[in-house]
């Protein structure tokens, strides 16, 4: 900071000869002094100000260690607490009694094994790389970070955001957990292992938040199973569903939450009424294809504000029901290879399908049909796709351990993230703001965010 100094001198001082150039000298030495001192104030006060920095930036890694420390040894008492509980069956009569008549009067009852103990947790900093696959996208992809980053012993099969995004389930073969999306803290867990009734296969796992988030749905093997996780210390199994003859692969709701809707391998796609205990079956989708693997349902999406659901089938193709599910309004090859997944974009209905032949799709629905893009940046199977809501970006997950993100209407790829050493098995965006979680057989759960 520079200083104009105007130091006014009486003309009588001159005019008193020797006494008045005296004076003078005098008056500017005292100025230097001031001005000396001041300098010397201000360069103390630059080495405080520095060193308040210096001081205020270890504090913050100190606070993210012990918040770090917290967060572990919060997990390891819960943890102990959970397998104090798994070692007595809990009390499951208090659950509804009409269970018996969804479930059948043919299941039998699961092994009598000792349950597996919940697997390891641990907050973690995972090193990771972002890199600029287009010129536009130099300014967006530096603000990607991983805001939390969570290490399981076992692989993580996928993950799903709530409704209003404050909190996300994830699952592993025998556990499913929910974690608070804004501190990244687990806040519950549920014991798939300790369901009556229920055959075990661990093959896959599927969940979805009701639309009012009173409701996870967890398919579990060839179960439906919904839980009331309103009050995230006391979660109650409240409804289990039975129809299906092998694993569920998708689920989702009717958009006012009063169907539950679940597709499997056996190609069956289960309309369950929860306004009541009563559920209808829909026959596989013959018109669609012959080979019984075509019918196995890969995926199902539909907009929270929509009456109709996209289905995507294992066999490559892809169709668009109403809430009747009687025969599809339209029908479509997607890919020749299997698809994997299928998401439906909340800007414009676009499409987009993943496929093990390496590749995503754009689709645009104008009556019919019609492929806007092609995306290839993947090395192996496209595991996950997934639509931001507010702007047109797409990101897709690979077995290559990749994640990409595309520009939605040109299909040019905008950068690559790689922060897994496994296949990710899932990518999720936040339903609201600009962030979006992944997870894969590596154990590790990032949530994700970055800036418009």
């Amino acid at each position: 900071m520079s200083r104009t100094i105007t130091i006014k001198i009486p003309l009588s001082d001159f005019e008193n000869g020797n006494s008045g150039i005296n004076a003078a000298l005098e008056s500017l030495k005292s100025v230097k002094e001031s001005v000396n001192k001041l300098r010397d104030s201000n360069l103390d006060t630059e080495r405080v100000r520095d060193q308040y920095i210096i001081h205020l930036q270890q504090c913050q890694e100190d606070h993210s260690i012990l918040r770090q420390i917290y967060k572990n040894l919060k997990l390891k008492i819960d943890q102990s607490s959970l397998q104090c509980k798994n070692d007595d069956p809990p009390n499951l009569e208090r659950y509804d009694q009409n269970q018996g008549q969804i479930q059948g009067q043919n299941n039998s009852v699961a092994p009598s094994v000792k349950p597996k103990a919940i697997p390891t947790i641990e907050f973690i900093h995972q090193e990771y790389k972002v890199e600029a696959l287009s010129e536009n996208s130099t300014t967006f992809f530096r603000n990607v970070r991983p805001r939390h980053q969570i290490r399981m012993s076992t692989v993580i099969k996928t993950l799903v955001y709530s409704t209003d995004g404050s909190k996300i389930a994830f699952a592993d073969d025998d556990y499913v957990f929910l974690l608070q999306t804004e501190d990244g803290e687990i806040i519950s867990q549920i014991n798939l292992q300790s369901i009556p009734n229920i055959r075990p296969n661990n093959n896959r796992k599927c969940l979805k938040f009701s639309p009012d988030d009173k409701l996870l749905a967890v398919g579990n093997g060839p179960s439906l199973c919904l839980y009331n996780i309103q009050n995230i210390h006391k979660i109650e199994l409240v409804r289990t569903f039975t129809e299906h003859t092998d694993a569920i692969t998708a689920i989702t709701f009717k958009y006012d939450g009063s169907w539950a809707i679940s597709g499997g391998d056996d190609g069956y796609i289960v309309v369950h009424d929860l306004s009541n205990n009563h559920s209808t079956k829909s026959p596989p989708i013959l018109k669609l294809a012959h080979e019984v693997p075509a019918f196995k349902v890969a995926s199902i999406a539909n907009p929270l504000d929509s009456s109709f659901y996209t289905v995507g089938f294992r066999g490559g193709m892809v169709g668009i029901y109403n809430d009747m599910f009687d025969q599809p309004m339209v029908s479509f090859p997607a890919h020749h290879s299997l698809i994997t997944d299928l998401t439906v974009s909340s800007l414009d209905d676009s499409i987009a399908t993943a496929s093990s032949d390496g590749s995503s799709k754009i689709w645009l629905m104008r009556g019919v049909a019609t492929c806007k893009q092609t995306l290839q940046g993947h090395s192996n199977v496209v595991t996950a796709v997934s639509f931001s809501p507010s702007i047109n970006v797409l990101f897709s997950a690979g077995d290559d351990g990749l994640i990409i993100a595309w520009q939605q209407k040109t299909g040019a790829p905008l950068y690559k993230i790689t922060g897994h050493t496994g296949s990710v098995l899932q990518v999720a965006h936040h339903p609201n703001l600009p962030a979006f979680a992944s997870c894969g057989s590596d154990g590790l759960i990032c949530l994700w965010e970055y800036e418009k």
